[in-house]
């Protein structure tokens, strides 16, 4: 989400907008101005590894219940540990990339799950991933896709390249085109909760 194009929204006379730029070490200042103003309205724009602060200081400021309404940028939340948020009624809204009810997505992360203790976890817990790494398995799986599809329709005429000439490859251009017309598994973002409209808004980016 990009928080610019909230600035340039058309203005609504009902609606007031705050903007803070915040960091770990200001998270509680600018909470307890949130609170003083009686904002409560959030969206949240902060760094994955900053994300289990800002909840704590959320919970030490007593910033979890009903009237509170928190939009997160991440498409990570659900890696996150959210139990104590579950019994205040807060209202938090995340999106998802991956669609987990998919049965070829389920099938994907429990293979996944076999090479766990090799390299980096890409799983937070089962049937969980983060954005990231799926996004880059996409990646990966349509360009393989694409190239099975171009081998199948015409003889690969492997090349020698440098990234310091400018000489294109005989057979990018096709590629490129299996690759647009591949289809991945269509992925759903799929909201938490729909925060309802309030009267102040506070946009933060940490």
């Amino acid at each position: 989400m990009k928080l610019q194009e909230i600035i340039r929204s058309p203005p609504d006379k009902s609606i007031e907008i705050y903007i803070r730029q915040g960091h770990p070490e200001n998270y509680r200042d600018i909470l307890k101005e949130v609170k003083y103003k009686e904002i409560f309205s959030v969206i949240v724009d902060t760094l994955p590894e900053n994300m289990h602060l800002f909840l704590r200081c959320l919970l030490q400021l007593q910033m979890n219940d009903y009237r509170y309404h928190y939009l997160f940028t991440t498409f990570d939340i659900e890696t996150f540990d959210l139990e104590d948020f579950k019994y205040n009624f807060v209202n938090m809204t995340a999106f998802r990339v991956v669609d987990t009810s998919n049965i070829q997505v389920r099938r994907t992360l429990r293979d996944m799950e076999k090479f766990q203790p090799i390299g980096h976890s890409i799983l937070n817990k089962s049937t969980i991933i983060k954005a990231e790494p799926a996004l880059i398995y996409d990646s990966v799986n349509v360009f393989a896709k694409g190239l099975h599809a171009l081998e199948r329709s015409a003889t690969l005429s492997i090349a020698n390249l440098s990234c310091e000439s400018e000489n294109p490859w005989s057979d990018g251009s096709s590629l490129f085109n299996y690759i647009n017309a591949r289809q991945p598994h269509r992925q759903q973002r799929e909201p938490n909760h729909r925060p309802k409209q309030q009267q102040k808004t506070l946009s933060k980016s940490f």
